[in-house]
């Protein structure tokens, strides 16, 4: 009788699961993405944001105050029978969201 000496050089490990592969996919297509966008020059990214914004259906998209770190947008969108006016704050270099920025969007 042998006695088992742990995997060997042919051993077969069990693959991925669809889901794990998926969500793996998605980090990286993520990554990739915010690679590019801290590439892009203050006007490329207004560009970007803008065609992003009207392809969420969002209508009379512009910029309404451009600043050092990013730029605020305007905005406007139906919703129901309702036209619901939405502010939206890009910020560059990917710092975190502060309370400041918010109250200052009010």
């Amino acid at each position: 009788m042998r006695a088992s000496r742990g995997p060997t050089a042919f051993s077969v490990r069990p693959a991925a699961a669809p889901a794990d592969l998926e969500a793996q996919s998605r980090q990286q297509s993520v990554e990739q993405l915010r690679a590019r966008l801290l590439e892009l020059t203050a006007e490329a990214l207004e560009g970007v944001t803008v065609a992003l914004l009207q392809e969420m259906g969002y209508r009379e998209v512009r910029v309404a105050k451009r600043q050092k770190d990013g730029s605020l947008f305007v905005a406007k969108r139906r919703m129901g029978l309702t036209e619901i006016r939405f502010a939206v704050r890009v910020l560059r270099g990917g710092r975190d969201v502060r309370r400041d920025d918010v109250q200052e969007l009010r």
